[in-house]
């Protein structure tokens, strides 16, 4: 089960008496030490109660803790790191097996296929890249950005969502180019979920207090100019990326946010 941020607290003896009182409370938590301070996450079904038992407890101990506008989860850095070491081998066992050329040219996404209703090529040009540079850069800037949105709305969703838009952003650039196009790349993915995370900055359920809305924009942009040196660079790939995680990140903020108005 995911567990929701709840305190940050500074100070050994801060950390030793809170676990305690969870424990007399029996309620399941986790920490995770940075170097100046303990995170506390906590079970969603224990939260109210957590966090009603902190706050009567801060007021006697006085203690300095900081409280997020929003409630981080703790992922799985297995789910998150799997699939793009997975990514990684199979291009390793692309070159091995030489079968490179011959997966590229059935798997890329291509514009006159797409429109002719092959759509799947639009998915599964995702996996693809030109050399081992492209699949690092992409790996990297992957696991910042997707790793950011599954501590906000969790990474099975997180996934569902990046997977959809790049594929999306696909689709729109082979209806925007026509036929003599082709693509490939996980980086439109990556925009993809650079532009959830900028959509969900909108919402006051996912706005964390030391992020303004329009620094996940930013970040966007910096990583178009970082993946953009080569001028094979597909920008416009990366723009509809970007547009259909705006939207899906747009649509998932909302119905969390009616979800919540509801409770």
């Amino acid at each position: 089960m995911e567990k929701f941020f709840l305190y940050k607290v500074t100070g050994r003896k801060a950390v030793k008496e809170i676990s305690l009182l969870f424990d007399a409370l029996s309620i399941d938590f986790e920490t995770i030490k940075n170097e100046s301070s303990t995170e506390f996450f906590v079970d969603e079904t224990d939260y109210k109660k957590a966090e009603l038992e902190l706050e009567l407890f801060f007021k006697e101990k006085e203690l300095h803790v900081e409280k997020e506008s929003v409630k981080l989860l703790k992922i799985n850095k297995f789910a998150l790191y799997i699939p793009f070491l997975l990514l990684i081998a199979f291009h390793l066992f692309l070159v091995l097996s030489g079968k490179y050329s011959s997966v590229v040219y059935n798997w890329k996404s291509s514009a006159s296929r797409i429109t002719d209703g092959e759509w799947w090529v639009a998915l599964t040009a995702l996996s693809l890249h030109s050399g081992f540079k492209h699949v690092f850069s992409n790996v990297v800037s992957g696991i910042i950005f997707v790793g950011g949105v599954g501590r906000l709305i969790g990474l099975k969703i997180t996934w569902v969502l990046v997977i959809l838009a790049g594929f999306m952003g696909n689709i729109f650039n082979a209806y925007y180019y026509g036929s003599a196009h082709n693509s490939i790349g996980f980086s439109t993915a990556v925009f993809a979920a650079s532009g959830i995370l900028a959509a969900l900055q909108f919402f006051d359920k996912y706005r964390m207090k030391k992020v303004k809305r329009w620094i996940p924009f930013a970040a966007a942009l910096a990583l178009l100019a970082m993946l953009g040196s080569s001028v094979k660079t597909d920008y416009m790939a990366h723009f509809f990326g970007f547009g259909a995680g705006v939207l899906l990140g747009i649509i998932k903020g909302f119905a969390d946010s009616k979800l919540a108005d509801r409770r």
